[in-house]
Parts: structure tokens; C-alpha cells; sequence
């Protein structure tokens, strides 16, 4: 189990994970067939037949969605771009990616996959259906027949030049080959996609208000999705592209307030938490960090017992979880992603000189996003030794996003 998702396998080294969310999509695609695309077409067909049927036909589709994602991840891979697992969703899938692919082509060549699959599946399906008309097998026939529909409209879907779809990531890579700047075409491709977005959201109202509720809210919800993940993929490329020579050294933390593994919770919530505002901590034993408490794991539960020491709550470090000054700043950035992390520390020649986190890395790239003229490649006029103090607002999750997807 990993949060809100579970993984159910492992295949060629890239996890698959169910989210909680997926179950939704599945009865509603099932819903779909079994009472719209099966009675439509075969109505002397018996409910009993039409549900097996819509069930075997959602089941195989989600393995044509796995196919799909695979694709991407395979392609990424052959062209050195590591995946880290493949997640089923709401939405569809998303081949998730620690960073984005180094150079256009790799970028184009890996997301056209998807959708060829896609049609690929439609049309093989379009073909067992045909075959199973012409020798009158209606099992094949009422099975393949939604397949095709579903899989060619996923195919034609996900070509719309809506940033991050995969149109929208084919429109960005033949830009970024033309300008030879990621972050403009990524820019294009976002403006690209509010468009789309829009369309799909105005369709949606109409559909609603000519009496097509499910279809309406559905094509919204598309519709917004594309618009917050355009969003998100925007800042996700301009954060990656702004670390690109920045080391851990340029925003760690060397003088940070560590907590002692005996301290107690209450004594910690008292004398850290309110008196810092600080929320997140590296717990040291010896003078080596061997965890993580965060208040935000234990604000709801009733069980704490409040003169246990920290170290009954913390998150465990591994010996593999520190980080060097001279280390790339992305690099701890997509450490702590992976590992759902908000602090790491950092050692030099064995010694624990300081700690890293989400925040200090989101500040940075916020001033540096903000006020250009403050920020020029790895060089900050603020100590790094001293917290970012920061006039604007803003929150953790517009500056620094979840993990690129290749979101379907």
C-alpha cells in the first residue's frame, strides 16, 4: 500500500498501482456498457449476458489502459528516461517520470507511443468484431465491439492538443524542436490547453442543460482536470529548468533545528512546533539523523501518548536518504518526491552539516520566479544558512507540483 494507491504488480521493473479513485471509473465505464452501448446495439440480449459482457469489456479495456501507459514507459526507458510506476486513476493512467525526457525527439517519440497503442488495441478489437459478425458470435461480438469503441476513443482523445495529453505533449515537443527551449513550448502548450479545457467545460454546461447530466459533468471534469494539470506541468518544467545548476549547498538549511530522538512529544510540539513554526524535523541519535517526525502524521490521531519519545513517531531514514551539498538540487528534490518526504538531511565527509527540504527549495525557486533580477543561475543573495524570508504568498503545492505524468 502506498497512500491512497495500491501496487498489484511488477512488470519489467515498473510498479503498477491502483488508486482509490480508480473504482469510480470502473463503474462508471461498466455502467456505461452494460446499460447504454450493449442495450443500444443488442437489445434482446439478456441483462444477466449484458453484465458479465460489460464487466469482461471494462476489465479488458483497464489492461488496454496498462498497455497504453506501458508503452510510454518502455519507449522512455529505451531512450534513458526512467519510470517509476505506472498509477490508474480517475482519469485513466498516468507512467509517472522523476523528470522531464533531456531532448525533443525523446519527448515525441515517447508519448506518440500511447496513442498508437490505443488505436492499435481499437483496431484489432474493430477486427475480432468484424469476424465474429461475419460467423454470427455474439459472445465475440457484443465483447470486441465496445472494446474498439472505447480503446479508438482513447486513442482520438488523448491526440487533442491539450498540455498534458498526449497531443498537447506532441505539440510541445515538435516546438521545443523548433525553438530548442523546453520551458516556451511548454508555455505554448499550456495556452494551447486552456483552450482545449474551456471547450470541454462549455460542451459539458450544454450538455447538462440539454439534459445529458453524466455526459456533461464527466466532459467538465476533463475539462478542469486539464486546466489544473496544464497548470501544474507548467511550474513542474520551470521548477526543473531553474534547478538545473543549482546544488543542494545553494538552499540547504546548515544551522537547522534538529529534535533528540528521547525528547518527548509533548515537549517537542511545545518547544519546536509552536515555538519555531516549523512543522517538519530531522530526528538525530549520536549526532546521525535517523528519521523524520512530521506534526501534520499525528494532528488527527487519538492514540498519541504525549511523554513517548519521537522516535515512537517518526519516520525511519534509511542510510541511502542523505544528500551531499555538492549534489544536484533536483536531485534531492526528486528524492523526497519519491519517497513522500518534506526534509532530508545532509552530510559531508560523514558529518551531518545541515538539512534540505521541500520548502526551502519551493522558496527559492519562488524568488527566483518572482524576482528574476534576484536569482541569476545558482547564485542567491540570501544566506542559505538563514530561512528565505518572502513577501509574496504562496503554498508548497503550486511551487514545487507532484511528479510529471503522462496523464490519459
Amino acid at each position: 500500500m502506498n497512500g491512497q494507491s495500491i501496487t498489484i504488480g511488477t512488470f519489467f521493473g515498473i510498479k503498477v498501482r491502483i488508486h482509490y479513485s480508480w473504482i469510480i471509473i470502473f463503474i462508471l465505464i461498466a455502467w456505461s456498457v452494460i446499460a447504454g452501448i450493449l442495450p443500444l446495439y443488442f437489445p434482446h440480449v439478456d441483462f444477466a449476458s449484458r453484465l458479465l459482457a460489460g464487466l469482461t469489456v471494462t476489465i479488458l479495456f483497464f489492461v488496454s489502459v496498462i498497455c497504453h501507459e506501458f508503452a510510454h514507459a518502455l519507449v522512455a526507458r529505451r531512450h534513458g528516461v526512467r519510470v517509476t510506476r505506472v498509477t490508474l486513476f480517475l482519469l485513466g493512467g498516468a507512467a509517472e517520470l522523476p523528470q522531464e525526457p533531456s531532448n525533443a525527439r525523446t519527448e515525441l517519440l515517447m508519448t506518440i507511443a500511447g496513442p498508437l497503442v490505443s488505436l492499435a488495441i481499437g483496431a484489432a478489437s474493430g477486427a475480432v468484431w468484424a469476424i465474429g459478425h461475419a460467423y454470427h458470435i455474439e459472445a465475440i461480438v457484443i465483447i470486441a465491439g465496445p472494446l474498439a469503441i472505447l480503446n479508438l476513443s482513447v486513442g482520438i482523445f488523448n491526440l487533442l492538443p491539450g498540455y498534458p495529453l498526449d497531443g498537447g505533449r506532441i505539440l510541445r515537443a515538435l516546438i521545443w524542436m523548433r525553438t530548442k527551449d523546453i520551458v516556451q513550448a511548454t508555455k505554448i502548450a499550456t495556452y494551447a490547453s486552456y483552450t482545449v479545457a474551456y471547450f470541454l467545460i462549455a460542451y459539458g454546461l450544454i450538455a447538462v442543460f440539454g439534459g445529458s447530466v453524466v455526459g456533461g459533468l464527466w466532459f467538465g471534469l476533463l475539462g478542469f482536470f486539464l486546466f489544473e494539470s496544464a497548470q501544474a506541468s507548467l511550474t513542474q518544467t520551470t521548477t526543473q529548468e531553474r534547478l538545473k545548476s543549482v546544488k543542494v549547498r545553494d538552499v540547504m538549511d546548515s544551522d537547522p533545528h534538529y529534535v533528540p530522538a528521547p525528547l518527548s512529544i509533548e515537549v517537542f510540539v511545545h518547544e519546536y512546533v509552536l515555538r519555531y513554526g516549523q512543522y517538519d524535523y530531522l530526528v538525530v541519535h549520536d549526532d546521525e539523523a535517523v528519521g523524520i517526525i512530521e506534526f501534520s502524521r499525528f494532528t488527527h490521531r487519538t492514540d498519541i501518548i504525549w511523554d513517548e519519545p519521537v522516535s515512537n513517531y517518526m519516520v525511519p531514514l534509511a542510510s541511502t536518504m542523505r544528500l551531499k551539498p555538492s549534489e544536484p538540487a533536483s536531485k534531492a528534490l526528486r528524492m523526497m518526491r519519491q519517497h513522500s518526504l518534506p526534509i532530508l538531511p545532509v552530510y559531508e565527509y560523514g558529518q551531518l552539516v545541515g538539512a534540505v527540504s521541500v520548502q526551502r527549495i519551493s522558496d527559492y525557486v519562488l524568488v527566483g520566479t518572482t524576482h528574476p533580477s534576484i536569482v541569476a543561475g545558482r547564485e542567491i543573495v540570501v544566506d542559505p544558512g538563514q530561512p528565505l524570508e518572502l513577501t509574496v504568498q504562496h503554498s508548497n503545492s503550486q511551487a514545487i507540483p507532484t511528479e510529471r505524468t503522462e496523464k490519459k
